[in-house]
């Protein structure tokens, strides 16, 4: 009897150790494309989609299983192993397999995307005959043996071919693939449909119709090659998400298109600041006056001024003057460090700097500098200048930070502008009526939204003094003073606009530059259309609107792709990815800006030629998102955001939007720190209008979320602190030590 109990324990040591180095370096389960993944673990109820291959490839298929011989399981699970890895953009896959018992257990592949199928199957089939030895094990002793959470499932699919009928006890995961019938072959698709719509379910079955279809006519092929999708869907997201167009003329610069504006609305008023104001008659004048003055000072294409000044309307002057001399501007934020504006600077190679004298900005080089308050004008012509440049030369070029901690200069053109101008007035609908409202920093790219639409309209530019910014209840109080309607800035200005009341005349907000919640706006959607947008500065302010109207079953999308501009989701191959699923957003079309300014290493390594029309380029950004079916696209985070916890991928995003649902919590950010020995660990900074318990935070986490992702530290602050562009300052956020 103690050899046969010896001999018990011998095996399941043996069979502990298989799964332990079976499920090694396991740290996130397969996703699926979910329609409603917030509805995961509610209702039990499933549907079935029942399916075959047709007579063609029927035939194809029955050849290569007489001339291969594979096992049934073995072919059927390494197709849905390589759909799987196409849905993840990734070599490995997990999904559940039954054990003889009918027991679901992990089954785990990993391939190289040179790979050819006829490898891979072999490799499959081995790991299945491997496998089988090992299966005297429940589903929560493999995770605990491996360390993993036992509490959350470690598949959301599974594949049973017809022979394996047992599955006494076994709980189905979201999808199941079966295959139902060998000839001919029939499979089927049993999905809780609480999560998926059928739409989407129809859209599995053709990407396993489709691998099918390439891995028996060719079992040599290179698993990269293997085109999932459907001509249908490839279509869709590659044109048909990006149809919509608007026509323009293409010849003109931006400043030719404010003048053609100035023709037709010269008494209007163009700009209001304070208790100034111009007519679009008296602003082309100015800027034509100035626009002299710059010449003589060796002013002309692809020439860089700097211009430092405050919101104010020497500022919409400076920038009009300097492109109307044919140059281009470099504008920085008064409050920037003096150190960011002289690196700025010395790698934009500007000699020549409009500011003011309560300045006194002094950089530390030699360079020339007019004050725009100082500088006398009277005697200049004041008529339209000669044209010396075109659409393709520079207008300006923002810098946005750089990983290395040196920021990059985004180097944007006339046409670049004009595009963009062109698809916001075609959505927004803008008429010489409307009142916007110019609030933003000049160093970040809301203010491009923001000057030039309505200036190229003929409505009214509204400038915020930087104390009303600061101040929400003075902003509301010009916004009501001055009758705006349309205000864009970052998701926390219009948090802080949901807690006041908005003048009647405001019919849109725009948000744009981070993520917005549905927390921020709860209030403003009663009152006006509110809008969530996204975009980087390297293609030119937006690439997406979506108007929001209400709850989401997902976080609030950034929307459909604007006019004229290329949005794909594309894999690490360059390939599209399918409808739902996440990949790296690839932007073409109008606003793909030249360059990152004197930067060749980075430009071209972002910069790329566009696969799907080679005669432009193409902007790859880092961010994750995914299409929604309706052309809406959701965006996820940054693809460098993506830690490991514990060895687990995590998204401090995802942490993020769950503490957003608690009821008490007004503001979170969540960011990676590490420890002295080196582990990443999670820091939630919360603000509350009370005393918020850490425990409380934790345990609602712990509702949607894995342990190990639940942040061991909360920070509660009276607000999040701020860049000047309006983002969370992440250096400014009090570093808990662990």
């Amino acid at each position: 009897m103690l050899a046969v109990d010896a001999l018990s324990h011998f095996a399941g040591n043996q069979t502990q150790t298989f799964w332990s180095a079976y499920m090694q370096d396991f740290d996130v389960k397969s996703i699926l494309p979910l329609d409603h993944p917030s509805n995961t673990g509610r209702g039990t109820a499933s549907a079935v989609h029942i399916f075959g291959l047709g007579e063609e490839l029927e035939a194809a298929y029955r050849r290569f299983m007489s001339e291969s011989s594979p096992s049934l399981e073995a072919f059927h699970y390494a197709v849905w192993a390589i759909v799987l890895q196409k849905y993840n953009n990734s070599d490995a896959a997990v999904f559940g397999t039954p054990s003889t018992e009918g027991a679901l257990l992990p089954f785990r592949t990993r391939s190289d995307a040179a790979q050819s199928f006829s490898s891979f199957l072999a490799g499959i089939s081995n790991n299945v005959n491997e496998r089988r030895h090992f299966e005297d094990m429940t589903l929560g002793d493999i995770a605990r043996s491996s360390e993993l959470d036992h509490t959350q499932p470690l598949f959301d699919s599974a594949v049973y071919v017809q022979r394996q009928h047992n599955r006494t006890g076994t709980t189905e995961p979201a999808l199941l693939l079966e295959v139902v019938s060998e000839a001919p072959l029939e499979l089927s698709i049993r999905y809780q449909a609480s999560q998926f719509e059928q739409a989407t379910i129809l859209r599995i079955a053709s990407h396993i119709t489709r691998t099918i279809e390439q891995v028996v006519s060719c079992s040599e092929i290179s698993l990269k090659n293997i085109d999932i999708l459907s001509a249908e869907e490839r279509h869709q997201v590659i044109n048909g998400f990006n149809e919509l167009t608007v026509e323009y003329d293409r010849s003109m610069t931006i400043d030719q298109l404010f003048e053609a504006t100035v023709e037709r609305m010269q008494d209007q008023v163009a700009v209001i600041c304070g208790d100034r104001e111009l007519t679009y008659r008296e602003l082309n004048a100015k800027a034509n006056r100035l626009a002299r003055v710059l010449q003589r000072q060796g002013v002309g294409p692809e020439k860089l001024v700097g211009l430092i000044v405050e919101r104010d309307i020497e500022l919409i002057v400076g920038m009009l003057g300097v492109m109307k001399a044919g140059g281009a501007y470099l504008p920085v934020d008064p409050a920037f460090p003096l150190e960011r504006i002289n690196y700025m600077f010395r790698n934009g190679n500007v000699n020549l700097l409009l500011t003011s004298s309560e300045l006194s900005i002094r950089l530390d080089y030699e360079c020339d500098y007019l004050n725009l308050d100082e500088l006398d004008l009277s005697g200049e012509d004041d008529s339209n200048l000669q044209k010396e440049h075109d659409p393709k030369n520079l207008m300006y070029v923002l810098y946005t930070s750089g990983s290395t901690g040196q920021p990059k200069g985004v180097a944007v053109e006339h046409r670049n502008v004009a595009g963009y101008v062109h698809a916001f007035c075609n959505e927004f609908q803008m008429t010489t009526s409307d009142r916007m409202v110019q609030q933003s920093t000049v160093s970040f790219d809301i203010s491009v939204e923001e000057i030039y639409p309505i200036l190229l309209t003929g409505g009214t530019l509204l400038i915020a003094k930087r104390h009303e910014v600061a101040n929400i209840p003075l902003l509301v109080d010009m916004m009501f003073d001055r009758g705006a309607t349309m205000i864009s800035g970052f998701p926390l200005l219009l948090n802080d606009l949901n807690k006041y009341p908005v003048p009647p005349s405001l019919h849109t907000l725009i948000s744009g530059g981070d993520v917005l919640r549905e927390e921020y706006v709860t209030n403003l959607i009663q009152k006006a259309n509110v809008y969530n947008t996204y975009g980087p500065s390297e293609t030119t302010v937006c690439i997406n609107y979506f108007k929001y109207k209400g709850e989401c079953s997902t976080s609030i999308p950034t929307g459909r792709t604007i006019a004229n501009y290329k949005v794909y989701i594309l894999d690490r191959h360059r390939n599209p990815m399918p409808i739902g699923l996440p990949g790296e957003v690839c932007i073409g079309g109008v606003g793909v800006s030249r360059e990152y300014l004197n930067r060749p290493d980075i430009t071209n390594e972002r910069y790329i030629p566009d696969p799907y029309n080679k005669e432009e380029k193409m902007f790859t950004c880092g961010d994750l998102a995914r299409w929604m079916p309706d052309g809406n696209v959701e965006f996820l985070g940054r693809m460098d955001d993506q830690i490991k916890i514990r060895g687990r991928r995590t998204e401090p995003g995802e942490v993020q939007r769950i503490l957003m649902k608690h009821a008490t919590v007004n503001e979170a950010h969540v960011i990676a720190n590490t420890d002295k020995y080196k582990h990443k660990y999670l820091t939630a900074y919360v603000t509350g209008s009370e005393l918020l318990s850490a425990a409380d935070l934790k345990a609602h986490l712990a509702q949607y979320l894995p342990e190990f992702m639940v942040p061991p530290y909360f920070v509660q602050l009276d607000k999040l602190p701020l860049t000047p562009s309006g983002k969370v300052d992440k250096k400014a956020l009090p570093h808990v030590i662990d």
